[in-house]
């Protein structure tokens, strides 16, 4: 394999163990646009149809389906074929339960009612 070939490999292992902190990040961003749009929390079972809204919840969605089925396994696989230190393939682990554990906590502990709005 060729340097250029393995650099894309470890590219796309970091993309994949960066998934949850992605996701993370547009579900935040999520947030603070439908604040700023409705000038306060929207309410359960209450629908915003913007255009660049549902562009975001569409880049959301797919977010979710790759953090939550595709890019773990594929991070295995993928790590299991390439020559990356122990110690790099561990930050990567750590990265990627770091970034679900921060999803969770947020879930849980959300006090305005967006969480249960966004999952509707």
């Amino acid at each position: 394999m060729n340097a250029e070939q393995r650099t894309k490999r470890e590219c796309f292992l970091w993309v994949c163990s960066l998934a949850p902190c992605a996701l993370l990040v547009t579900t935040l961003t999520m947030a603070i646009h439908i604040r700023l749009v409705l000038g306060r929390w929207p309410r359960f079972g209450e629908n915003y149809d913007g255009f660049f809204f549902q562009l975001h919840q569409t880049v959301w969605g797919v977010l979710v389906l790759f953090a939550a089925s595709v890019a773990g396994p594929l991070w295995l696989i993928l790590s299991f074929r390439s020559n990356l230190p122990a110690r790099t393939k561990a930050i990567h682990v750590l990265a990627f339960a770091f970034g679900w554990l921060l999803i969770i906590i947020g879930h849980r502990f959300d006090p305005t009612p967006f969480t249960y709005w966004l999952l509707d």
